[in-house]
């Protein structure tokens, strides 16, 4: 996982288990959106920013320059 999405979970104190838990996805999934190696549709991404308490557009912009240092 990027150190930056890394901080964002730690801060919210939840494993990517718990995340993928609210959102109703399996880890693996959330896994592969946080290390930049897929980008989560439109509408999981506004699950996943909310679970983060995060705005969708800066969440995105986050996961995309996490994509592209892959």
């Amino acid at each position: 996982m990027d150190k930056r999405m890394a901080v964002i979970v730690l801060q919210k104190g939840m494993t990517q288990k718990e995340i993928a838990e609210k959102m109703g996805v399996h880890q693996p999934k959330v896994s592969e959106w946080l290390r930049g190696l897929r980008f989560p549709n439109s509408k999981s991404l506004v699950r996943l920013a909310d679970v983060l308490d995060e705005e969708p557009e800066k969440l995105a912009t986050k996961l995309k320059e996490i994509s592209e240092l892959q």
